[in-house]
């Protein structure tokens, strides 16, 4: 319904302008939860971390970035990532020689913190726009790899479907078939006939392959 997505963008969304080294200014938009309290859904582990701190504004403050870091779905990881356009040569090499790419496909960072949004997981939305933008830069070895993160993927997704008759949110991108983990609440599986927001049902697998001409043998 296009009205929620409209009343989740005034409500959830803070447009903002900045300005960059070269003086040139931009519009983003960012996250900004109107709450400076607790989560109601981990308030004893809020309130745990918010003990560190001396003040009572400070607590506020922490509560209200909490709250609008969770609202983006990508809350907790040890880092945010921001590229700044370069040549499709220099992101190919970054890449290869990250260590983010595992057998089973893109991991979501290098450090292992215990959350979900962290190593050794890999999530369906990193490894469609990585394959994404590899595919569409003109690059040959950049499509070579897309292709090569895909047959991962897809074929980790497979494995796991085969063994537990479900899809999962995440997976350990260390092993192929092996289900990701940690976070803050239970890892969520989907029946395999019902789409799941956050991860490829079979269906979805398909167009994955198809949508870049890659022809994949999942097994």
């Amino acid at each position: 319904d296009i009205s929620n997505v409209l009343e989740k963008i005034d409500t959830e969304i803070h447009k903002v302008t900045i300005q960059v080294a070269q003086g040139k200014r931009h519009s983003l938009s960012r996250y900004n939860a109107m709450w400076n309290k607790p989560r109601p859904e981990s308030a004893t582990t809020d309130e745990e971390s918010a003990s560190k701190l001396s003040t009572a504004a400070q607590k506020k403050n922490f509560y209200h970035q909490l709250a609008s870091t969770a609202e983006s779905g990508w809350d907790f990881s040890s880092r945010w990532m921001r590229l700044h356009g370069p040549k499709v040569e220099k992101v190919l090499k970054s890449l290869q020689n990250s260590g983010l790419l595992q057998p089973a496909g893109i991991a979501t960072s290098l450090t292992n913190t215990g959350q979900q949004w962290d190593f050794p997981n890999g999530w369906a939305p990193l490894q469609h726009m990585i394959v994404e933008g590899l595919a569409n830069s003109g690059s040959e070895e950049a499509r070579s790899l897309a292709e090569d993160i895909a047959v991962r993927w897809i074929r980790t997704n497979y494995v796991a479907y085969k063994k537990t008759g479900a899809m999962h949110e995440k997976y350990d991108v260390e092993a192929c078939g092996k289900i990701g983990g940690g976070g803050e609440y239970k890892p969520q599986v989907m029946n395999p006939f019902k789409l799941f927001l956050l991860t490829n049902n079979l269906i979805y697998l398909k167009i994955f392959s198809i949508s870049f001409g890659f022809c994949i043998e999942i097994m």
